[in-house]
Order: C-alpha cells, then structure tokens, then sequence
C-alpha cells in the first residue's frame, strides 16, 4: 500500500464511493463527461448505487441502467444528450 494514497482529493466520484479507475471509472466517464448523456447525479445515485444493489456485476449493472435511461430518453422523443 502506498502510503499518498490515502491522502488522495476527495472529488464527488471518490465521495460517493466510486473507484477512481477501471471500467466503472471508465463507464462514468463516457457517460458524462465525454457523450454527455446523463449528469453526475445520475449515474452516482441513481445508476452506480443501485448497480451495487442488485445482484450481480456492477460494471454490467451499471451498463444496463445508462441503457434503460437512453431508451427511455429515446421513447420520449427526447435526444440522448438532452439532460432533463
């Protein structure tokens, strides 16, 4: 363990328990910063909390919960950037 790392920033990523780095990191990124599809809010307390609820792998989980919110986005006529 090295020693800094425990005196890492603590960002609204880290602060709601999501993992600095992997695919989750990776998921959220693409999500939010870079496609703009759904805001932080979303994808911390709605998709990655309820992703570590439900049975199963979370990175998967998670997959599936930006992917219900595009399709509901789609089914309402609203663009997938569209943040409501």
């Amino acid at each position: 363990m090295v020693i800094g790392s425990a005196l890492r920033p603590i960002t609204p990523a880290t602060a709601a328990g999501m993992p600095r780095g992997g695919l989750t990191a990776w998921i959220r990124r693409e999500v939010v910063q870079r496609s703009a599809w759904l805001d932080d809010q979303q994808v911390l307390s709605g998709g990655f909390a309820l992703s570590q609820l439900v049975l199963g792998a979370t990175n998967v989980n998670l997959s599936v919960f930006v992917v219900a919110q595009l399709e509901m986005r789609q089914r309402r006529g609203w663009p997938a950037h569209h943040r409501s």
